[in-house]
Parts: structure tokens; sequence; C-alpha cells
């Protein structure tokens, strides 16, 4: 289990990299969906890994997180801006928590 944990976390941190310029573009326009689909994705695989790995606090973060992006992408919630501003801390916290 520990080559499948250093596993994921090395791939997280590759992801986190690679989505903040995704993040911080989403920010300045919350409408594009292609970054929003794209942060979905992310958050959408830790959680899955996390069920995998028995991650529970990740798993629980990464799950709320999912939740409120899926409510964005469906349309059930609008990107105001507690909700801009509240998606990139959440991905913070999980590669807080990923280190």
């Amino acid at each position: 289990m520990d080559d499948l944990l250093q596993e994921f976390i090395a791939e997280t941190r590759e992801t986190l990299e690679a989505l903040s310029g995704e993040i911080v573009a989403w920010e300045a326009a919350p409408e594009d969906r292609a970054r929003l689909d794209a942060i979905f994705r992310f958050v959408h695989t830790v959680k899955g890994s996390c069920g995998f790995l028995d991650l529970p606090r990740l798993g629980r973060l990464s799950h709320a997180a999912e939740d409120v992006l899926s409510a964005l992408r469906s349309g059930e919630r609008s990107p105001d801006a507690p909700l801009v501003t509240a998606v990139p801390a959440i991905v913070d916290r999980i590669g807080e928590i990923v280190e």
C-alpha cells in the first residue's frame, strides 16, 4: 500500500502544479466551463483515490468539493464571489493535506 500511496501523492502534486494556471484563469472567468471541468476532474480523481487508499479526511473534503463543483456545472449554483474564492482555497487545502 505504501507504493500506491506514494504514487497517489506524486500524481496529486503533479496535477496540482499543472492545474494552478487553470484555477487562476477560472477565478478570472468563472463561466469558463472547460476550466471548471478540469478542476472537477481533479477533485473527482482525488475523491476516488481516497476511497481506495482509505484516506477519510481527504476523502470528505474532496467529496464536499465535488458536490459544490457539480452544482456549479449543472447550474444549480452560480459562481458568486464567495464560491469563486472558496474553490481555490479547497484545492489549496487538498494540496496541504497531501503534503
